[in-house]
């Protein structure tokens, strides 16, 4: 006998759960204590401090470079 096939374009109901609920006890004591991780905000390089910026442009800038130079070597071979 076989099982009835589920499709998983089948919709499922949503549960709404607010951004600052606690999974459990656990996790609300790990909130309390050690704070909540900031997600989603990207940090203004213009605010961090010098060395942190130049590195940043340095290794921006050869990952860059880099991707440009294997395109480059790749379509010429």
């Amino acid at each position: 006998m076989t099982q009835p096939h589920h499709s998983s374009t089948e919709e499922q109901p949503m549960i709404e759960v607010p951004r600052d609920s606690s999974f459990n006890s656990v996790t609300e004591h790990n909130h309390t204590i050690l704070g909540v991780p900031r997600t989603g905000n990207i940090e203004n390089i213009s605010d961090m401090p010098a060395p942190i910026r130049w590195f940043g442009y340095i290794a921006f800038g050869a990952i860059v470079v880099g991707g440009i130079a294997i395109l480059a070597i790749g379509l010429l071979m």
